[in-house]
Formats: C-alpha cells, sequence, structure tokens
C-alpha cells in the first residue's frame, strides 16, 4: 500500500467538448470521479502476513482518529497474491493537500506507520499505482465501496483508443437496457507505465448474483454483446481479467466529522 509517495501524472481527459480545458469537464457538467488503484503482488504464501500488517495500519488510523479524504481507501482481494487498494477522490483539487496529509499521518502515528511500510512492503513481489477517471456518466456508484462486493475488472490495453472506447462504450449500454441488478462502470487510466488503458468493471453483490444476472445480460443482448467485446479485444495490444472481492476489513472508510485530524 504505497501512500507515502505520490506519482507524476499526465492528465488524458475523456473525449469532452472542445469547450472543456484539459483535464476539465463542461461548466454545466460536475467533474467526474476519479480514483487512485493500488495493485500488489505478494510473494507466495505472504498473504497473513500482508493483511496483518494492513490490520496494524487501520488499528493506529482509528487510534488517531485520521479523517483526511485522502486516506480513505477500500481493499479488494482476486487471490491469495493479488490485491488491489481503491482510494476514491471527489476531484484532482483533493492531490494538492495529499503530501501534507500524509506527512502529518506519519507523524502521528509514528513506529506504527514505520513498521507497517517495513512489513507490508517485505511482502511484495510487486507494486503498481495509477489514477483512474469514470466515464462521466457513469452510475455505477463509488468504485469498491457501492455494496457491491464482487467485481470483474477487464483491462484494455488499447492499440486505438477510440475504437476500445466506442466498443465498450456500447457494452455499457447494453448492461443498462438490459435492466440486470448488476452495475457497468467505464474507466480510463490517467497515468501508469502502459497506457492507453480502459477499464471495465462489472459488480454484484457476489459472485452467486454476479452469474445470474450476467446471464440475464448475455440473454438480452444476444449476439451484440459477444461482437461489442470481440471489437474491443481487436483493438487492443492486450486484454487482462480479474476477478476481486471487496474486503471492508481491511479497509478504512472516513466519516464525514470534526476530529484531531481532519479537513
Amino acid at each position: 500500500m504505497q501512500r507515502i509517495a505520490r506519482l507524476p501524472f499526465l492528465l488524458l481527459p475523456w473525449l469532452l467538448p472542445t469547450t472543456a480545458g484539459l483535464g476539465q469537464v463542461a461548466p454545466d457538467k460536475p467533474e467526474p470521479p476519479l480514483y487512485m488503484l493500488e495493485i500488489h503482488t505478494l510473494k507466495p504464501g505472504q498473504d497473513t502476513e500482508y493483511e496483518n500488517s494492513v490490520k496494524e495500519l487501520l488499528g493506529g488510523l482509528r487510534a488517531a482518529d485520521v479523517r483526511f479524504p485522502n486516506w480513505h481507501f477500500a481493499v479488494m482481494r482476486a487471490s491469495p497474491t493479488l490485491y488491489m487498494t481503491i482510494d476514491p477522490m471527489a476531484n484532482w483539487a483533493m492531490l494538492d493537500a495529499f503530501d501534507s496529509e500524509t506527512e502529518e499521518v506519519v507523524k502521528r502515528l509514528g513506529a506504527t506507520m514505520r513498521d507497517f511500510m517495513k512489513r507490508s512492503h517485505a511482502t511484495n513481489a510487486r507494486e503498481s499505482e495509477f489514477f483512474i477517471q469514470s466515464a462521466p456518466d457513469n452510475v455505477a456508484g463509488p468504485l469498491g465501496e457501492n455494496g457491491l462486493n464482487f467485481t470483474r475488472f477487464d483491462f484494455y490495453y488499447a492499440s486505438s483508443m477510440g475504437s476500445v472506447i466506442g466498443a465498450l462504450s456500447s457494452v455499457k449500454k447494453l448492461y443498462v437496457s438490459s435492466h440486470a441488478r448488476i452495475g457497468c462502470g467505464l474507466y480510463r487510466a490517467v497515468t501508469g507505465d502502459d497506457l492507453p488503458l480502459v477499464i471495465v468493471a462489472v459488480s454484484a453483490t457476489d459472485q452467486a448474483a454476479f452469474d445470474s444476472e450476467q446471464g440475464r445480460v448475455d440473454a438480452a443482448s444476444g449476439p451484440e454483446l459477444k461482437r461489442l467485446l470481440a471489437l474491443a479485444r481487436g483493438a487492443s495490444r492486450r486484454v487482462e481479467t480479474f476477478n476481486f472481492v471487496a474486503r471492508p476489513d481491511l479497509s478504512y472508510r472516513v466519516e464525514p466529522k470534526t476530529g484531531p485530524i481532519s479537513r
């Protein structure tokens, strides 16, 4: 969980009206939600130690009553060696306070933070961190904490960005028109080492509900869904799929109230 250093970033906005500035949306529309994703690939057999180190951090955050918005995060697990931390941010302006808030948290937690950093980093074989921004019309709710505890993530590493976005936007419409009890969100990576990247997140309350509701989508869409997904795959350098399950016991929720560490 790399919460100590912030990556430099280059904002690559969604396909917005030409009247909108770089990284901005049209004046009559709210800024699409932003998320920082931290993906942790663990060394074999290190999942228990990793989870214990995160729980130690959570204990320190609660003891210090940390309520900074930048320290609100959700953790999901795909396998014993793959975890993801999702940090929701209302907008890019929140990053202005990221460094100062982190310095304050490090100071307050002291030895607890140092021990967490040492233990968690020792369990990791590889860590990656990048920002994603949702499509302006996403309605699936906050990523990672919308009550939909099972999420299938498809990562499309695009070779033709326009073709991938066009196909996946149509895929999202099929999910909406099916009226299935399943959420479909479309996101674009705005930082990272392997751009361009588009992410589709399809969520349900659990895996059984996901399988059932995905069946409804398949039945309602007929061959069109398969055709659109094939188009998106054909316009991508590669596609990776992950099934993640929410872990509330490893997550930290910041409540909107005043306290010793709040903004």
